[in-house]
């Protein structure tokens, strides 16, 4: 009971035990909500893919009409007398026959013709940035920080 009473520079002994306690555990306090809470910002790599266009030399096959001039041929018939009658003079046996005319007619026909095009394509390209983020010195000291990742 004595020590408990005794006084050391105008202040008890009790009460410099107990102000030790109130900073020591206030030093702790800030401690911990400086290394769980506390997120500090550091750099990190994001890898990601991007759409970039590029020029493509396509070569395609296209059905082309064109106008020609062809001929062909055409039987015609006709008819000529193979026999007169003796009393009358008249023709009075008939025959038919044909002949062979060349006509000329316009048609459309379609021949297969090469064509090139240029066409825009996309391809996946990838590149790399700095990125700012922030994480507590815990996460950083445990390893779960990623300093290099890829999103996508």
């Amino acid at each position: 009971m004595q020590n408990k009473n005794k006084v050391y520079g105008g202040i008890k002994m009790n009460n410099k035990i107990l102000v030790g306690l109130v900073i020591f555990f206030a030093l702790i306090s800030i401690a911990l909500l400086t290394v769980f809470v506390v997120p500090f910002p550091y750099v990190a790599v994001e890898g990601y893919y991007e759409q970039e266009p590029y020029n493509k030399h396509e070569y395609y096959y296209e059905q082309e009409p064109y106008s020609t001039t062809e001929s062909y041929y055409e039987r015609e018939p006709y008819t000529i007398c193979r026999g007169y009658s003796i009393w009358t003079g008249v023709c009075n046996v008939w025959k038919t026959e044909y002949s062979l005319n060349t006509k000329y007619r316009t048609v459309t026909k379609y021949r297969t013709v090469r064509r090139t095009r240029d066409i825009v394509r996309y391809r996946n390209v990838y590149k790399e940035r700095e990125v700012s983020k922030k994480a507590t010195l815990h996460k950083t000291w445990s390893g779960e920080v990623e300093y290099y990742y890829v999103s996508g």
